[in-house]
């Protein structure tokens, strides 16, 4: 099967998602506000989900899946933001440790 990874860094809405660490479909980004100077804003835990890729996508032809971020309306169930990367980290081993049973 051909998926298609989530390539980081991932510009959206002014700011910048740099990858901190992922294992499995889990991964923690610091987030960076792109408008005023590249300044840290804070840290997200996503469950990364893969779907089919959609029709209008350049590349529809070249995989079978391709990997997304959460999206407005799965925050709080797939996609979580903090302040403090000790929480972060914390949501982020919480997750992991689930998605392993």
């Amino acid at each position: 099967m051909r998926i298609k990874k989530i390539e980081f860094p991932v510009r959206r809405n002014g700011f910048i998602y740099e990858l901190n660490k992922r294992e499995q479909n889990i991964a923690l980004v610091e987030v960076y506000d792109s408008i005023n100077g590249g300044a840290l804003a804070g840290y997200e835990v996503w469950k990364v989900k893969q779907t089919k890729p959609f029709v209008f996508e350049a590349y529809q032809n070249e995989y079978d899946l391709i990997e997304r971020q959460p999206s407005t309306k799965d925050w709080g169930l797939n996609g979580f933001s903090y302040v403090n990367f000790i929480e972060a980290k914390q949501k982020f081993e919480e997750l992991l440790k689930a998605s392993v049973k």
